[in-house]
């Protein structure tokens, strides 16, 4: 998950045509999120209307990296698109 986040980042950053992504990225590894986001805060700011979040939230975040932490139990039913990147248990080949 970080080497994807930090991928993104610098992607956003240096590609002109994906610029209008600065700082629309947000992480969820645990309860927090780098730069001091709680995960509800990342949450609510990715998906307000469908997390029902208090007043005041708005879509600040256009593109969210989370572990498994978001799995089960969040609405995030006003995602566009949702890509599972997914490691296998053992990484070494049969």
């Amino acid at each position: 998950m970080d080497w994807i986040f930090e991928h993104l980042q610098e992607r956003f950053y240096n590609d002109p045509s994906l610029r209008a992504y600065r700082g629309r990225l947000v992480a969820v590894k645990g309860n927090e999120a780098p730069g001091g986001i709680s995960r509800e805060e990342a949450v609510f700011g990715f998906a307000s209307e469908s997390s029902e979040a208090p007043d005041g939230y708005q879509d600040d975040f256009d593109v969210m990296v989370t572990t498994d932490v978001l799995a089960e139990g969040m609405n995030l039913q006003q995602c566009r698109n949702i890509i599972n990147y997914d490691l296998p248990w053992n990484p070494i080949p049969p």
